[in-house]
């Protein structure tokens, strides 16, 4: 710790993960003089996926709805497009209503498609996954109590039930299948599953790079993957270690921009490798850099992080970070603690790099990079950004930013 640091005191929180093992949140003491900070990236995978399909077959509409404007100005939704598609509106109709249960509903049934499909995910996995792992499904045929919107109690299903998102009138499961496509399945509703058929098609035909992709996957899984002059031409630190034309073992892939080499890979493997392992790369990058930041006083914050980064907020300063404590790394968010004193700066400061490191590593779609920061007295995913007048606010359960005057008046 360097000279002058003060330690700050922290308490353990135990929490069940997922599979049962227990785990420890780190939180500040109440009423302590710290605060925690949330930051993750918006629509990480999508972005990093719309420039691997980018760089691999020459284009992505994923990528060139991330970049695009709604009527009011607002970035676009990939998720609202697909629903859109499914109920046969126009986006500018879905993006009025998206708050109306029928189409809060079909957004939450096509979220799985764009992030599942991708990586390979059939119908029947995604039906399966998201039923053991999504979000819970509130319905009155369901027999089981889950949460609704209000987090109140209400009969429904445990999991996400595509056949009822999308207006079938349940039961979930009424009729089971145990084959799908000629391959024999875990039991699964036959209604999801002709739902999860009708969004794939709709997935299809919106984001159209898809078909290319997966043809590229497999040549790279039968045959290995190309190396190509424009490859090298676009990461020219690769060219010691690589030659245009060569042409990596069966099941093996060069990462995008690190030239790491993955193998043995099957076609899911392959397939989720390119843009899940441009998203691993970026991520630790930003928290190495974060990191520093918090426990190096020299670092001064350059006015541009890279060449196509934005101008810092705190350029030529001191990190406002300094002082602060990164205290987790969950895949593409990090959870960081601050002195109350500094949190808004500091939390800024954590955005900043997050943002600029994507726009790095996926130029193409530079604009689409995005990480907000959140504070919060104790780690809460439903925890949102509050800025009033340019400075980040403690976030509260409690908090609506409809009736907040301040909130208002920040818009």
């Amino acid at each position: 710790m360097p000279a002058g640091a003060k330690a700050l005191p922290l308490q353990g929180l135990p929490f069940l993960a997922p599979d049962g093992a227990k785990m420890i949140i780190r939180r500040p003491i109440p009423n302590s003089d710290t605060v925690l900070s949330s930051e993750d990236f918006r629509a990480g995978e999508l972005v990093t996926g719309a420039q691997s399909s980018k760089w691999l077959v020459g284009f992505s509409d994923l990528g060139t709805t991330l970049l695009s404007k709604d009527a009011d100005g607002n970035p676009m939704d990939p998720h609202s497009q697909l629903a859109a598609r499914v109920l046969g509106v126009a986006y500018e109709e879905f993006a009025r209503n998206r708050k109306l249960v029928k189409f809060a509903y079909t957004r939450q049934a096509s979220k799985p498609f764009l992030f599942g499909k991708p990586g390979g995910m059939g119908d029947a996995t995604i039906v399966i996954t998201n039923r053991r792992n999504g979000p819970d499904t509130p319905h009155p045929t369901g027999k089981a109590l889950v949460e609704d919107e209000n987090r109140d109690l209400v009969p429904g299903y445990k999991g996400l039930r595509f056949c009822l998102l999308m207006g079938g009138p349940g039961p979930c499961g009424a009729r089971k299948l145990y084959e799908w496509n000629d391959k024999p399945c875990k039991p699964a509703c036959a209604e999801c599953l002709e739902r999860a058929r009708e969004l794939a098609r709709h997935w299809k035909s919106t984001f159209r790079e898809y078909p290319k992709y997966f043809d590229f996957i497999t040549a790279c899984v039968n045959d290995g993957q190309l190396i190509t002059r424009e490859m090298l031409a676009r990461w020219p630190h690769l060219q010691g270690p690589f030659t245009a034309g060569e042409r990596l073992n069966p099941g093996e892939i060069m990462q995008h921009v690190s030239g790491r080499i993955r193998g043995g890979l099957t076609f899911c493997d392959a397939a989720n490798g390119f843009f899940q392992g441009l998203l691993a790369d970026i991520a630790k990058e930003a928290y190495w850099r974060v990191t520093r930041e918090c426990y190096d006083r020299t670092v001064r914050v350059p006015d541009m992080l890279y060449g196509n980064s934005l101008r810092s907020e705190y350029a030529g300063a001191e990190s406002p970070l300094f002082r602060s404590r990164s205290i987790g790394f969950f895949h593409d968010e990090f959870l960081n603690e601050h002195p109350r004193s500094i949190a808004s700066d500091a939390c800024k400061r954590v955005s900043e790099i997050m943002r600029d490191v994507m726009r790095w590593y996926c130029p193409d779609y530079a604009d689409a990079a995005e990480a907000e920061p959140t504070l919060m007295t104790a780690w809460d995913k439903r925890a949102t950004k509050i800025s009033h007048g340019g400075v980040i606010q403690i976030w509260t359960p409690d908090h609506n930013p409809k009736t907040c005057e301040d909130c208002r008046k920040s818009l």
